[in-house]
């Protein structure tokens, strides 16, 4: 019964003698199980005829579910003998209106409730609320130059990835061969694969995707960043706000026809949108300590109450992180490539090591744990956990400790980041080294690598929604490429498909179709919103979640609405200012971003942003790596870049080549 009721919530309602528990309803059907219970007659001081008397003004005792459920609590005698004085139930002419309330109520006038399962429900609509919504103030802020300047160092890291494991990502696109091991093609299964997505024999009978069922709601729940030294704490204040107002989400998708009205997206009244509440209880959540993951869980998972150590020493061994990883890639190893997994669930972007942030985001809108929200929602994690920010180590352990205790309801995507050969240079490895010794901090960021390699690459919600953290690129036309790809994973065994989903990136704008070159550097690509439509009328797709690029808004559509990127990190690197953001599918489908601002480094981070007391945030030694930022400028918020060249990318030319810029390669943003 406890794993039968997990997703049980919203709806808990009496009628008469009975209780009524269910998952919710939508458009008057009801969604996943039910429980019915009621008191036993002796304990209510009734005898079995009064208690059967009580039963028929509510339920219709002719019904076969009921009749079963009248068995099982021993009243079946009792309701055959009242079913006698019962009027001749009504004709399907004469039954009109709803069950509850209206005129034949399953079989029985009057009203009363047809079955126990699987019933319909006539439910009274929310109050609506007021259309108008307050003035935005996520404001666009202009980037400091400096995240515009190239770096080389990102550059040859780009390319030495490439070179190590012999993956020639300038080649042509839609190329037939790589070099190396890696071999670019669209597979044709003639069937459906491990439970997959059927893929066409050919592009003629690519079938059409259905309508679209997912739909992104019109309003974002937003947490205000409250006053300027955070002193009004984290939940000073609560809105919804128009996703038309802001400044920078909308501006680079097409003309979205009814896709951005309120009539397209469920209606005005926002009746599935729960606003967090800020003056939720603070728990404090102890876990046996039986393994390292319940250590982790027990000083790390206190959303409101997390402060990082004064001394910047780390709570975990390298023998306990290895021991973490262990119990973690078990998991992981025991996952398909590609996930299948079912709404309600929420979907973060890049954290890079901003545990703040973390914090944050589950301190405003529920956290993975008993006291939390982790019994009726699943948490998907995109990628980039490490890397930029000064806490890859808290961010990382902390996801794998809850990967462990909740192996079905927390999932985690690989991201570019999660490869030795990038996170060497953009902070993790330096950050083991810093805070756990050389030689062990050596051992701890091997080994998490080592974990990195069976992290699964994209999931499929409800059948309708790929997430991954890059996106299609110039070689995935279908998810089964994907599911084909064994892992362990290294840039030598997933070649340009391993790249692509990792590395590449939506075009500028839904003007921008086809293949573009990609401002990160050479051989990686954008791909336009025509590419877009047709991977999710391949696939029967309805839409695309992806993270991997910085958005001002925390979230931000493409492709007319098919695609959209979420990034959770806010003031990214501590340049951008931007917002972060969380994308929530619910059970009716459809997607409710939830937003962050950024705060002041002591708002999140306490004395440890403030190390040498003056008063003012470290920025070198708080949240975030920024000596290593300065000398490896992170990728510029989206749109907010060099402009990428107008011309497209040709069959001999896919991103440039190394003899066009005199034998140097172009540089690489990550």
């Amino acid at each position: 019964a406890a794993v039968a009721s997990r997703r049980c919530r919203h709806t808990t309602a009496g009628v008469g003698p009975l209780v009524f528990v269910c998952g919710g309803l939508r458009g008057g059907n009801l969604l996943g199980d039910m429980f019915v219970s009621s008191e036993p007659p002796s304990e209510a001081g009734m005898s079995r005829a009064e208690a059967m008397a009580a039963l028929s003004e509510v339920i219709d005792l002719q019904a076969p579910a009921w009749q079963r459920w009248l068995g099982d609590v021993g009243l079946l005698e009792e309701a055959a003998k009242l079913i006698k004085t019962l009027p001749p139930r009504p004709s399907p002419e004469d039954v009109t209106g709803g069950r509850a309330g209206g005129s034949g109520g399953g079989g029985r006038v009057g009203g009363g409730f047809g079955t126990p399962q699987g019933g319909s429900f006539s439910v009274s609509p929310g109050g609506s609320s007021d259309d108008g919504s307050p003035d935005n103030n996520i404001g666009a802020v202009e980037v400091s130059a400096r995240l515009t300047t190239l770096s080389s160092a990102e550059a040859e890291a780009a390319h030495a990835l490439a070179d190590r494991h012999s993956v020639d990502i300038d080649s042509p696109p839609e190329a037939g061969t790589m070099s190396g091991k890696s071999s670019l093609r669209t597979p044709s299964p003639s069937g459906p694969r491990g439970g997959g997505l059927q893929a066409p024999n050919d592009s003629a009978s690519a079938a059409k995707a259905p309508p679209s069922t997912i739909r992104l709601h019109h309003r974002a729940v937003v947490v205000a960043s409250g006053s300027a030294d955070g002193s009004a704490g984290l939940g000073s204040l609560v809105r919804q706000l128009s996703i038309d107002q802001f400044d920078n989400e909308s501006k680079r998708i097409g003309n979205l026809g009814d896709l951005g009205t309120p009539a397209a997206m469920g209606g005005g009244p926002d009746r599935n949108m729960g606003t967090p509440n800020a003056g939720r209880r603070t728990h404090s959540i102890d876990f046996a300590p039986e393994s390292v993951h319940r250590k982790v869980l027990n000083q790390l998972l206190h959303p409101r109450l997390w402060e990082p150590n004064a001394d910047r020493r780390f709570m975990l061994s390298a023998a306990e992180i290895d021991q973490l990883c262990d119990l973690a890639e078990e998991k992981f190893q025991a996952e398909p490539t590609v996930l299948k997994l079912r709404a309600p669930i929420k979907i973060f972007g890049d954290l890079h090591g901003q545990f703040g942030d973390l914090m944050r985001l589950f301190a405003e809108y529920g956290s993975p744990s008993t006291a939390g929200d982790i019994a009726y929602i699943d948490y998907l994690f995109l990628g980039d956990y490490v890397d930029r920010g000064a806490f890859s180590l808290e961010t990382i352990s902390l996801l794998l400790a809850l990967k462990v205790e909740h192996p079905d309801n927390v999932h985690l995507l690989r991201g570019n980041h999660e490869e030795a050969d990038i996170n060497a240079l953009f902070g993790f490895r330096i950050e083991c080294i810093e805070r756990l010794g050389e030689r062990a901090g050596i051992q701890a960021w091997t080994r998490y690598n080592t974990l990195f390699q069976w992290l699964p690459l994209a999931a499929v919600i409800e059948d309708s929604v790929a997430c991954m953290h890059g996106g299609i690129g110039r070689s995935i036309t279908h998810i089964s490429q994907l599911e084909e790809l064994e892992r362990p994973l290294t840039m030598d065994t997933g070649g340009i498909i391993l790249m692509d989903v990792l590395w590449s990136d939506p075009t500028e704008s839904d003007r921008v179709e086809g293949l573009r070159p990609n401002a990160r550097g050479p051989g990686l690509v954008t791909f336009g919103p025509d590419r877009v439509r047709n991977f999710c009328e391949v696939n029967g797709l309805q839409m695309i979640v992806r993270a991997h690029e910085c958005v001002m808004d925390g979230f931000e559509r493409f492709a007319q609405g098919l695609l959209i990127t979420v990034f959770s990190a806010t003031n990214y690197c501590g340049t951008a200012n931007n917002a972060g953001a969380i994308l929530v599918l619910g059970r009716d489908l459809t997607l409710y971003p939830k937003l962050i601002h950024p705060l002041p480094p002591s708002a999140l981070y306490g004395s440890s942003s403030d190390r040498d007391g003056d008063g003012d945030d470290d920025m070198d030694s708080g949240p975030w790596n920024m000596s290593l930022n300065r000398d490896r400028p992170p990728t510029p918020p989206r749109g907010r870049g060099a402009p990428v060249n107008p011309g497209g990318i040709s069959a001999s030319t896919a991103a440039g080549s190394i003899g066009d810029s005199g034998g140097k390669r172009p540089l690489t943003y990550f």
